[in-house]
């Protein structure tokens, strides 16, 4: 039988004891014990938010023409939004002055829905 911490081996002793000090802190330490516990969940929520938003957001200042997307630095995406026309489209009565005015009725449709989420 070998013992689990011998002395005579090649440089064996050394990983087995850090390993032990590892797991004897991990043990001891109550805030490291309780991420260790949360790290799976925390994985999750990265993955299926952070990642997607952040793929959302890089793809906002992409360009795109049919199906080739340019990933270049372009505010023309956000230019789209205010770009003015000569004759209104009205939504609930409001003329809005904008060639496609959908996107600022959404934006501003989304921004209601959040600040009554945020309120109730």
């Amino acid at each position: 039988m070998v013992a689990a911490f011998d002395r005579s081996s090649t440089g064996t002793a050394a990983p087995l004891l850090s390993a032990r000090r590892l797991k004897g802190w991990l043990l001891r330490n109550e805030s490291l014990r309780g991420y260790s516990l949360l790290s799976p969940t925390l994985l999750v929520i990265f993955l299926l938010m952070v990642v997607p938003l952040m793929a959302m957001v890089v793809l906002s200042f992409a360009t795109q023409q049919y199906v080739t997307i340019d990933y270049g630095f372009s505010l023309r995406n956000y230019g789209t939004i205010f770009e003015p026309s000569s004759k209104p489209a009205y939504f609930l009565g409001m003329p809005f002055y904008l060639q496609k005015p959908i996107y600022l009725i959404l934006l501003l449709i989304s921004i209601v829905i959040s600040l009554t989420a945020t309120v109730v």
